[in-house]
């Protein structure tokens, strides 16, 4: 698959980009994880103020932007052929 942007890391960095270019460009983030978190929270989740469940960041904040999300961890780098390959094996450009 082809895309006009591709994030790799699906922190605070990579949505806002997401939710920025979404609507105006094809994008695609790459995260492994069911859930982006909000990390500011963490502390409450130690003092057991909060459940960490509530520290989960919506996927509907890059969907909803027009990215794509894909669950998959990145193997390996092209910088020269701008192309990055996932552990599944799938390549994206």
């Amino acid at each position: 698959m082809k895309f006009d942007l591709l994030i790799i890391g699906g922190g605070p960095a990579g949505i806002t980009l997401a939710k920025e270019l979404g609507h105006k460009e094809k994008v695609g983030v790459i995260r492994p994880e069911d859930h982006s978190m909000i990390y500011c929270a963490m502390p409450y989740v130690i003092e057991k103020i909060l459940p960490i469940e509530k520290t989960h960041k919506k996927d509907a904040l890059v969907t909803d932007a027009g990215a794509a999300l894909i669950r998959d961890s990145v193997a390996k780098v092209d910088l020269e052929k701008k192309k990055v390959q996932t552990m599944r094996g799938d390549i994206y450009e």
